[in-house]
């Protein structure tokens, strides 16, 4: 398992652990998509009614985020 992935897995955990009440700051960018990807889908596997609102900075992080 890759360090992003154990980082990714560690980060999920502790929103599951504190019933999704909790943040994270990232210093490595590159990693937000993915991380972001990985929490939407396994809510989704959960609660696949339930609507998911996200907010970003800007359009290139949006983007970045549609295109993982």
């Amino acid at each position: 398992m890759r360090n992003k992935d154990k980082f990714i897995n560690k980060i999920i955990n502790g929103f599951q652990q504190n019933k999704g009440k909790a943040s994270c700051y990232c210093f490595t960018k590159d990693v937000i998509p993915e991380l972001i990807y990985n929490i939407i889908k396994r809510f989704y596997q959960k609660h696949n009614n339930i609507p998911v609102f996200i907010v970003v900075d800007s359009y290139n992080t949006r983007k970045q985020i549609i295109d993982y």
